[in-house]
């Protein structure tokens, strides 16, 4: 991409904006999704294909090289807090 820098480069990750590190090149771009204030990504569990745009250009193609991102699912805890015989769990899960 003659004439383009990274500062040229942004990025959305599943319709969130990604903030670029500044260590990336036009051939290895990094780029961060901002946290919630509890800490987890503002994403949810899936696979995310990003979007690049050169700025005043439009959007380009990724290689066929390049993978989703795949943000996965996963559980904090779960605790059972009552049961009985006549079925049925109450459970609560946090993640």
């Amino acid at each position: 991409m003659k004439g383009f820098t990274v500062s040229n480069v942004s990025i959305k990750v599943g319709g969130e904006p990604c903030t670029i590190d500044p260590t990336s090149t036009l051939t290895t771009l990094m780029c961060y999704v901002k946290n919630n204030t509890n800490g987890p990504p503002l994403l949810v569990a899936g696979d995310f294909t990003p979007l690049v745009t050169i700025n005043n250009y439009g959007i380009i193609g990724l290689a066929s090289s390049v993978n989703p991102l795949s943000v996965s699912l996963s559980n904090l805890a779960l605790s059972v807090t009552s049961g009985g015989t006549n079925g049925g769990i109450l459970t609560s899960l946090s993640g």
